[in-house]
């Protein structure tokens, strides 16, 4: 199946996938929304439209039959930071028959050339989630966001290119801390039906998502990426490890234990956490033992001692320190002033 989006911005593209889909799309604020037709997949696709020459398009959907979208418009596309958190994307350019391949947790930047459009490819009974920031060059504020003079050349030859000279393409590697962006995306009603607080959230998201791309990018220019060193089959054992965490926080064993459970030496263990999470494992099992008592506080009539049991510590006096450095309170006084 081809479908074909011939507009643009991104409140446009939704309109011409509800065409496309002989359906209707609903719009709540900046958030405009088209539901798959059951005979052909499931999901949604949702466009945001944001200030600054920003929107955002997600996917979430499953479709039955193998399907083509070809975004072609006679003018300039937007520039695109895309992220895939759940299967996997074909894309290509219209003008160049070279596939490309973006995997579950990865990123990619992707500009056309000229006035030529993008192709993308879901396989058939294949879940994908995707999420792509679109800029508009003309109309993007480059200067507020280059105002350092040691900013990258080729990032500030790419955001300046409004005519679309040149193409571009880069994919990233794999993280998932950019996936914790986009797993607890809120919606309005979270908001509370404060439109100008909800519009500003999502405008952060857009922003959050750049500077993860182009904190990528420059890394790998500079050659201080550790992500080289990071090959598919380790990624999935770094999420593994991640699992096994958050599964046995009362009574994990440290690094060695986990590095037994995930068949990854220390130093990429190490290694690994630093790229995707920024932090060390120690830093992260401490993060996750915090949120999970967080939840305890909250949910459940747990005594500060059975909670600090629950989460692997020994010290109550330890964990009271710790939680008020992260949260400003004492965990004594915490559902008490929520």
């Amino acid at each position: 199946m081809i479908i074909q989006v011939n507009s643009l911005p991104v409140l446009e593209v939704i309109k011409d996938f509800a065409k496309e889909f002989n359906t209707e799309y609903t719009v709540d604020i900046c958030e405009f929304t088209v539901q798959i037709p059951s005979d052909i997949g499931s999901g949604t696709i949702k466009a945001y439209h944001l200030d600054n020459g920003m929107g955002i398009l997600e996917y979430n959907c499953t479709f039955y039959i193998d399907v083509e979208i070809k975004f072609i418009v006679n003018d300039v596309h937007p520039l695109k930071f895309v992220f895939v958190t759940k299967g996997n994307l074909e894309h290509q350019f219209e003008n160049n028959d070279e596939e490309h391949f973006i995997e579950e947790y990865q990123s990619a930047i992707i500009a056309s050339s000229d006035k030529f459009g993008h192709i993308l490819k879901f396989k058939m009974n294949t879940s994908v989630s995707k999420f792509s920031v679109e800029i508009n060059r003309e109309i993007f504020d480059l200067e507020k966001a280059f105002d350092n003079p040691k900013v990258n050349n080729k990032l500030y030859t790419l955001f300046s290119d409004v005519d679309a000279i040149d193409s571009f393409y880069y994919k990233g590697d794999y993280s998932l801390s950019i996936a914790d962006i986009f797993s607890n995306l809120k919606t309005y009603a979270d908001f509370e039906g404060d439109r100008l607080v909800y519009k500003i959230y999502m405008e952060s998201i857009a922003y959050q998502t750049l500077v993860f791309h182009l904190s990528q990018y420059l890394d790998d220019q500079n050659g201080n990426n550790t992500q080289q060193i990071l090959r598919k089959k380790e990624f999935e054992q770094l999420k593994e490890g991640v699992t096994y965490i958050v599964k046995n926080l009362d009574d994990y064993g440290g690094i060695d234990e986990l590095s037994k459970a995930t068949g990854l030496n220390p130093i990429k263990l190490q290694k690994g956490f630093k790229h995707l999470f920024n932090s060390t494992i120690n830093q992260y099992v401490q993060e996750k033992r915090l949120e999970k008592a967080r939840d305890l506080l909250l949910n459940s009539e747990l005594s500060i001692n059975e909670i600090v049991s629950s989460i692997g510590l020994k010290s109550a006096s330890y964990f009271s320190r710790i939680f008020k450095e992260k949260y400003g309170i004492q965990p004594s006084h915490f559902n008490k002033s929520i």
